[in-house]
């Protein structure tokens, strides 16, 4: 385990949603694998914490400089929910703005959320 990243991914699971929350069974181990550039899959049901994962992947990442994370999601029921936690934690989120304004503005956003159809 890295010392390190564990903090620092505390500190932002608390910040996101309080003190007293803990990491879920393989959350914390997922966000190392992809702070430590493994290829990480996860697959868990919904309403588990995957979004919690890139949050704190992404808010480690910005303290340390880095760019913005893009985030795929084919699922739009859930996008709703999605947008909610990214609005509700410190990073600024706008999904609503056509194609090319977003990847002329790349920079600007910590996270982008994105449907596969407009990849295309």
């Amino acid at each position: 385990m890295n010392e390190d990243i564990r903090k620092k991914a505390a500190d932002a699971l608390h910040l996101f949603i309080g003190n007293d929350k803990d990491f879920r069974d393989g959350q914390y181990e997922a966000i190392e694998a992809t702070l430590t550039n493994k290829r990480t899959l996860v697959v868990q049901r919904t309403g588990w914490g995957k979004s919690m994962v890139y949050f704190i992947c992404t808010k480690i990442l910005r303290d340390e400089g880095r760019g913005a994370t893009l985030i795929v999601s084919p699922l739009l029921s859930l996008m709703d929910n999605q947008i909610q936690a990214a609005e509700n934690s410190i990073f600024h989120c706008d999904c609503k703005r056509e194609k090319a304004v977003l990847l002329a503005h790349l920079n600007l956003f910590a996270y982008h959320f994105i449907v596969k159809q407009i990849i295309r």
